[in-house]
């Protein structure tokens, strides 16, 4: 065979298999579009995108468990104007939690309740601007659950006809997906339960009832390891935990002087066990605990939760004023990362610090009762805010009436006065004619 039919045959060998592959190609798109067709009138697939499980699992609770050991609904009245009064239902969670697991803290039914109180929430902030729309998004609450009235006037708990709500969101569908950082950002390990949360950073006190007698728990970091200190009155390390330099690299946890539980397992003293994050701990008297990646100074992030992308806002006050800043993000300029940051003057641990002593303070120094004190810290005269504490329970959770647009009455007048002079101070020595002297 010469030389140009060797080359003659390799290109038709190069043609079959070019028109095999096109063959093959255009068979699997067939395929696909044939099995595409027949999915869309298949009532079981129908059953999944509408939720009719989920929906049928609900009903059976209520019917199962009564409606009135799971929830209740409370009833709200609230002033729109001098000459209007709303009233709205929030639900309140009365199941116990161990039995019912779905309805504790990041539970799924646990996201339905807040997410109807935060609607009706929204709805009734929404109507002080413009009144017409209270009545008109009654019927849109996106919770699944929904009040009935029986026949004796009282409200009893049923749900959403539909699902539509409960529609899991890409998370590529255009949100912001950045994070808002207060000043003093760190990022280590921890140990976390529904109860506890510790920080593997800094030292920690916790006290724990340990047969009817207060038992102080510590833990005490070094430079490479932190070590536990529980039941021991000769201060005898329980537990060491050697954490990890590095993402990749897992780390280790030494029992001490006492059994520690990795896992299930048990480990005796003396014996050490590597532990990667999500490894569950045991170590008495503390209940179950998940090591894992401890955020300090993260006041809000979107995270994976129950199935679906959504934004972490469950912080504690005042932390949450800062964390709700990024709902309304999604506006930014399209120049604007969709992963930038929101970096805050705020520092989370004199905050955390703040809210403490002034809880402290309304205890020992006030006579007179008083629910909620609020105290901001800023550098004069940029105004640059260091630190907010908040004690007490504010009427709307995520929103503070310090924050917001006031009227120049007299509780502002010492606040306007205060940047007044700090921009101005020679007008402190301004003298102004009064009935009751000069002023």
């Amino acid at each position: 065979m010469t030389k140009g039919e060797r080359g003659t045959g390799g290109g038709a060998i190069l043609l079959r298999l070019t028109g095999v592959l096109l063959a093959a190609t255009a068979g699997l798109v067939i395929w696909v579009a044939v099995h595409a067709v027949r999915a869309s009138h298949d009532a079981s697939v129908r059953d999944g995108l509408d939720y009719r499980t989920f929906l049928e699992a609900v009903d059976d609770l209520t019917e199962g468990a009564g409606d009135s050991t799971l929830l209740a609904f409370r009833t709200v009245e609230e002033r729109l104007s001098r000459s209007r009064r709303v009233t709205f239902d929030t639900i309140e969670i009365l199941a116990d939690v161990r039995a019912f697991p779905s309805f504790d803290e990041a539970g799924f039914l646990f996201d339905q309740v807040q997410a109807y109180n935060r609607f009706q929430r929204e709805r009734l902030a929404l109507a002080r601007v413009a009144p017409e729309w209270f009545d008109r998004l009654r019927a849109y609450n996106p919770s699944v659950f929904r009040p009935y009235h029986r026949t004796d006037g009282s409200r009893g708990l049923t749900r959403a006809s539909s699902a539509w709500s409960l529609r899991v969101r890409s998370p590529l569908e255009g949100e912001w997906n950045g994070e808002i950082l207060a000043r003093d950002v760190h990022r280590g390990q921890g140990l976390f339960s529904p109860r506890l949360s510790v920080s593997l950073r800094k030292p920690i006190r916790l006290v724990r009832d340990v047969e009817g007698r207060r038992q102080l728990c510590e833990f005490v970091p070094s430079s490479f390891d932190v070590r536990a200190y529980c039941l021991s009155e000769e201060r005898i390390p329980q537990a060491t935990f050697r954490l990890a330099s590095d993402d990749r690299t897992p780390g280790w946890a030494v029992a001490g002087w006492d059994d520690l539980w990795v896992d299930g397992q048990r480990i005796r003293s003396g014996d050490s066990v590597g532990i990667p994050e999500g490894t569950v701990l045991r170590l008495n008297p503390l209940e179950p605990v998940v090591f894992g990646e401890y955020w300090e100074g993260v006041l809000s992030s979107r995270q994976w939760v129950n199935g679906r992308m959504r934004r972490r806002t469950e912080l504690p006050p005042p932390f949450d004023l800062f964390s709700a800043l990024g709902w309304g993000t999604s506006s930014l300029d399209t120049d604007v990362s969709p992963t930038a940051s929101i970096n805050l003057s705020v520092r989370a641990e004199a905050s955390a610090d703040l809210t403490e002593r002034l809880a402290e303070f309304l205890r020992s120094e006030l006579d007179v009762p008083l629910d909620f004190g609020m105290m901001v810290l800023a550098r004069i005269p940029d105004g640059e805010i260091v630190a907010v504490a908040e004690v007490g329970e504010r009427r709307n959770r995520g929103r503070s009436s310090l924050l917001e647009r006031v009227a120049p009455g007299s509780a502002v007048k010492p606040l306007l006065a205060a940047a007044i002079l700090s921009q101005r101070p020679g007008l402190a020595d301004l003298t102004i004619p009064a009935r009751s002297g000069s002023v």
